[in-house]
């Protein structure tokens, strides 16, 4: 069981971070027209997959997309920022309040805390900022600011999991996933470059190209089977 110390650092870092996301997706009205700019959400809503659309009827925005698509975009630009967006906030918080110690020993004591934050060191391993950096060029220019709040809530997360994990990199604990990313990144960047210049190409044509979809479609297919994952 935690500890009263143990739960209070999880209801500081559960607190600021939810904040943290909420006020970048809920809270900016264009953050959702950046996300359709950016991932290939417009592909996959046309995608004949899954049992229910990708959109729910009779409501719009970010309200009508369910969280499948939502987390498949973002996996697709390789930003994966549902997984970590918000977690270098809490964890700064806390940090703040209770002091690092206090961090470690939540991580070393109680299970579900060391869970929390492997999923957040995982999420963003293999997150890859520098790609999701290209998608970012197809947002127009005063949307690209959101960009630079995703990589400064990077690299803040990184840097606060490395702190509590006292390790120099990350997944240096589990050298199989981290050598399997290093791996498979080398092939997997070339066909997110590719899908950048499809989709720009595309979205040219109002969308109406139709060789220029299906190679959207086999894009999308090898960096899932690529990532060995759709998020």
């Amino acid at each position: 069981e935690p500890s009263e110390a143990d739960l209070a650092v999880g209801s500081a870092v559960a607190l600021a971070s939810r904040q943290r996301y909420r006020q970048l997706v809920w809270g900016e009205p264009q953050f959702f027209e950046y996300f359709r700019c950016v991932t290939p959400i417009d592909v996959i809503e046309r995608m004949q997959i899954g049992s229910r659309p990708a959109m729910r009827p009779g409501r719009e925005g970010l309200d009508a997309l369910r969280a499948v698509p939502w987390v498949y975009a973002w996996t697709q630009s390789r930003a994966l920022l549902p997984g970590w967006f918000g977690a270098g906030a809490g964890l700064a918080h806390a940090r703040a309040e209770f002091g690092i110690d206090a961090l470690r020993r939540a991580f070393s004591g109680w299970a579900f805390f060391g869970n929390l934050v492997a999923d957040v060191e995982l999420s963003l391993a293999r997150a890859d900022i520098e790609i999701a950096a290209a998608y970012n060029v197809l947002a127009g220019t005063p949307l690209r600011r959101f960009f630079a709040e995703m990589r400064d809530e990077h690299a803040q997360a990184c840097a606060l999991v490395l702190e509590i994990r006292q390790q120099q990199t990350l997944l240096e604990s589990d050298a199989t996933q981290q050598r399997a990313i290093q791996l498979r990144n080398p092939y997997v960047d070339p066909m997110n470059l590719m899908q950048v210049d499809l989709l720009r190409r595309w979205r040219a044509t109002d969308r109406r190209d139709r060789s220029l979809f299906e190679a959207l479609l086999a894009s999308i297919n090898g960096i899932s089977l690529g990532l060995q994952s759709t998020g």
